[in-house]
């Protein structure tokens, strides 16, 4: 980050020292200290939708819970390759759109055009991940999204909401209370579900001017149809010395009858408390490099080894693919933030600024206006039951501009 740039937003963040949650408050940033791309582009989990569409490949539950793993471990890679810079405020009902065609292992470009009911804008050989997102908050900020490879029946939709806090030398960020974690399906499996929780991180370096991200505490992964559930341990870095980012999961066997609702749920459980019995696989790594599986037990009897499961240094973000502007909806990120992204672009930061300024003038007023009017907010792609409001169910009829 330039001299200058961090300069302003140190001073910026020192304001907010004991403030529980800086991201409710909507600071409004000069517009040289942001990242030229809107919040529900950059903020996704989508790096890698080549990992995503083959989760449900594989016939052994314990492989598709690794799988799901492989995918996870992809959504950090931008924090690997990219400089950590802060993307546009959405505004309420903003939306984003875009589609990956990625290979599809299980056809050849000779067979894969012999499905009837496969989509004509979809290359021989290819399978098509779409990324459906949504703004439905604006205090606190929330997004809803939607990932779907239709051909292989994977669907993960979720919530979006943080909490940070900035503790004088590092800002801490946590999942928000609506961000109870990510709801994954598998059409193909009997309907498998899978919820993954969402880890905490650390942003650290604001004393060097060299900002980094640490991921921390732990995520879990349930699925009750193959009584399988996976917890991730993010290990702490030390204060002096090099990080190592490193990473330690278990696959264990739980009861879901006996696990719902009580301490033994493996949301609930100590790392330390998993059973040594009830493991089936063991991961270690690092997040930022190369992380190795062990399965415990084989059904042939040979001797366990370590595989390599996901090397994530050697993988590069997968580009979207977006509509041109001139044919979004006027709700849609990039032709929101239009104006902005190309004064930023071109270094015209007070033009940038002064465009910014804008289009968070007017989602002041229409905010004003709907309180007055008593007219609440009604997602265009998103409903939710009662049941779950944290998983939001697609809208099927809506034409997505995808």
């Amino acid at each position: 980050m330039e001299k200058s740039r961090f300069t302003a937003l140190w001073g910026i963040l020192h304001k907010l020292v004991g403030v529980k949650d800086f991201v409710n408050m909507r600071i409004s940033l000069p517009a040289e200290l942001l990242d030229p791309v809107p919040n529900l582009e950059h903020w996704n989990y989508m790096e890698r939708p080549d990992y995503f569409a083959r989760i449900s490949d594989p016939e052994d539950p314990v492989d598709r819970m690794l799988a799901v793993a492989a995918w996870w471990f992809t959504k950090d890679i931008k924090y690997i390759h990219h400089k950590l810079k802060k993307p546009y405020n959405s505004i309420l009902g903003e939306q984003f759109l875009c589609h990956w065609l990625v290979e599809d292992p299980a056809k050849t470009a000779a067979t894969a055009d012999t499905n009837p009911g496969r989509s004509s804008e979809i290359p021989p050989g290819k399978l098509r991940v779409e990324y459906i997102t949504e703004q439905i908050s604006h205090h606190p900020p929330v997004s809803a999204y939607h990932y779907r490879c239709l051909e292989r029946g994977i669907h993960a939709s979720g919530l979006d909401h943080i909490c940070a806090r900035f503790t004088g030398t590092s800002v801490r960020v946590e999942p928000g209370e609506r961000a109870r974690g990510l709801y994954l399906q598998l059409d193909q499996r009997d309907n498998e579900a899978y919820t993954v929780t969402h880890p905490a991180g650390n942003v650290t370096g604001f004393l060097r001017g060299q900002l980094t991200v640490q991921i921390a505490d732990q995520s879990v992964v349930t699925c009750p149809q193959t009584g399988l559930a996976l917890i991730i341990i993010y290990k702490e870095e030390r204060w002096f010395g090099k990080n190592k980012y490193a990473v330690e999961g278990k696959v264990f066997r739980y009861d879901p009858k006996v696990a719902k609702d009580s301490k033994h749920h493996p949301e609930k459980m100590k790392f330390t408390d998993i059973p040594k019995n009830q493991v089936v696989a063991t991961l270690e790594g690092s997040w930022r490099g190369q992380i190795h599986v062990t399965r415990t037990s084989t059904e042939s009897g040979a001797a366990a080894s370590s595989q390599l499961l996901v090397d994530l240094e050697q993988l590069a973000i997968m580009p979207k693919r977006v509509k041109p502007l001139e044919q979004q909806h006027e709700l849609e990120s990039r032709r929101v933030w239009a104006d902005v992204t190309d004064h930023l672009v071109a270094g015209r930061y007070s033009a940038a600024t002064k465009a910014k300024h804008i289009i968070e003038d007017r989602q002041r007023h229409k905010a004003a206006e709907d309180k007055k009017l008593n007219r609440e907010f009604q997602s265009e792609f998103f409903t939710f039951e009662s049941c779950n409001p944290y998983n939001p169910i697609l809208k099927e009829d809506r034409p997505f501009n995808i």
